[in-house]
């Protein structure tokens, strides 16, 4: 994308966080932790956005979401 990384957000239990958050970071996303499992409901519609605007609007595959966190952490 341009040079500029994507985001992955991970919620689930502790470990199970911190394992995803591990193994995006090895392959080069930045990531954000979205708290406990109770909060993956809120990321199931944004990976819906994301399939709608790759493929129904024709933007291709190669798109994603990136954070942007003012508090520049």
């Amino acid at each position: 994308m341009r040079g500029e990384p994507l985001t992955v957000v991970a919620a689930g239990d502790e470990q199970a966080r911190r394992e995803a958050v591990s193994l995006a970071e090895d392959i080069g996303f930045e990531t954000t932790d979205a708290g406990p499992l109770a909060n993956a409901r809120y990321l199931e519609s944004l990976a819906y956005l994301n399939r709608q605007l790759a493929f129904d609007q024709q933007m291709g595959s190669d798109i994603g979401f990136r954070l942007v966190d003012p508090r520049g952490a």
